[in-house]
């Protein structure tokens, strides 16, 4: 259903609500499953201290953890492996379908499709410049990848906070997820131009996944789907 003035309106009654909920709940269970494992095996070392044991919540990346190699050289490929397996099933079964299907009228739509894409493209590609080691910009990808996907996640909310049916909990950790990956997006890029790196960027980005993951996983309206 096409919007003649282009407004940002929802076209389904739901908004993102309902959509693939039961999916996204097990998506959110297998991805969860991965990353705890992947935590687990992840031998050491992050940013702050190269010779660190095991992992840190609050000084670790995520992409340490995806990384083949630590920063001190120490081999993580099982936990690597663990953790691009959990990240191509969140995105593939959680994230991208999402904001294919965000329910707005055009050319919103069509500009969701196409960031969303390009974000789960870029993400899996830092999967492999990651588990291959490959000489890539790593830090131009990952802000690459964090504004497509930023992007068409500010529509969802924009329809989920509009929806008088959609539970108070789903738009507050939605809400929690934008702002957490805006200071995280922010951060990040303020290290990037010079500023020093405090566990501020890794924890901000820890905290808008798990509200992420809260969001996709709790009730999406008060009324059974």
């Amino acid at each position: 259903m096409r919007n003649p003035e282009g407004r940002l309106e929802p076209v389904e009654p739901k908004g993102v609500g309902g959509i693939g909920w039961s999916r996204n709940r097990r998506t959110v269970v297998a991805f969860t499953a991965m990353w705890v494992l992947a935590m687990a095996l992840y031998p050491g070392g992050s940013s702050f201290d190269a010779g660190s044991e095991g992992h840190d919540f609050f000084r670790n990346f995520l992409c340490d953890v995806l990384s083949s190699e630590t920063s001190d050289g120490r081999a993580n490929r099982w936990g690597a492996g663990s953790m691009a397996v959990g990240i191509v099933i969140l995105i593939g079964g959680g994230l991208w379908p999402l904001w294919w299907r965000v329910p707005v009228a055009q050319p919103w739509r069509t500009l969701s499709r196409i960031l969303g894409s390009v974000a789960a493209i870029l993400t899996g590609l830092l999967c492999m410049e990651q588990a291959f080691r490959l000489d890539l910009s790593h830090h131009r990808i990952t802000l690459t990848a964090g504004a497509a996907g930023l992007i068409p996640t500010v529509l969802v909310a924009v329809i989920d906070w509009r929806d008088s049916n959609v539970t108070l909990a789903r738009k507050l950790w939605l809400s929690g997820t934008l702002l957490a990956s805006l200071v995280n997006y922010v951060s990040y890029s303020m290290v990037q131009w010079g500023s020093e790196l405090t566990p501020l960027v890794p924890t901000s980005q820890k905290l808008a996944l798990l509200c992420l993951l809260a969001w996709l996983f709790v009730k999406p309206v008060e009324a059974e789907v």
